[in-house]
């Protein structure tokens, strides 16, 4: 299993991986998937510019992207690179391992953590920090 340091690492590499994340496969599957995880959330919660909504571990925007227009976005990744990208979708980024942010309790009203512990050493550690 991957650590904190290991994912930062891999993400600040030449750009290999881009290739995969802007192909047109990777687009047509992981967009459907992308959606029905909005719809499910949409399910729970009302969307509000009013509400904030923590995207930990938000890599490139999958999710900050389209939740951007709903919620007032803050995203979270180890990867200097990754939020190059997600700048362009919310003012709100943090350059931080996502169980040591330094954001109060309550201070979010969503917090969404997709595609992320499974590169995570110890994430049940980090499924706690989250609840």
């Amino acid at each position: 299993m991957a650590t904190v340091k290991d994912v930062a690492e891999y993400y600040e590499k030449p750009v290999k991986w881009k290739l995969f994340v802007y192909s047109p496969l990777y687009f047509s599957y992981f967009k459907k998937q992308r959606n029905e995880t909005i719809q499910l959330l949409l399910g729970y919660v009302n969307p509000s510019k009013e509400l904030r909504l923590m995207d930990a571990g938000c890599g490139y925007g999958r999710y900050t992207e389209p939740l951007s227009k709903m919620f007032d976005v803050y995203a979270v990744d180890v990867s200097r690179s990754m939020l190059d990208i997600v700048k362009d979708y919310t003012k709100n980024i943090f350059l931080c391992d996502i169980s040591k942010t330094t954001f109060k309790d309550g201070f979010f009203d969503v917090v969404i953590c997709l595609d992320v512990t499974n590169h995570i050493e110890h994430d049940y550690r980090l499924n706690k920090y989250m609840l």
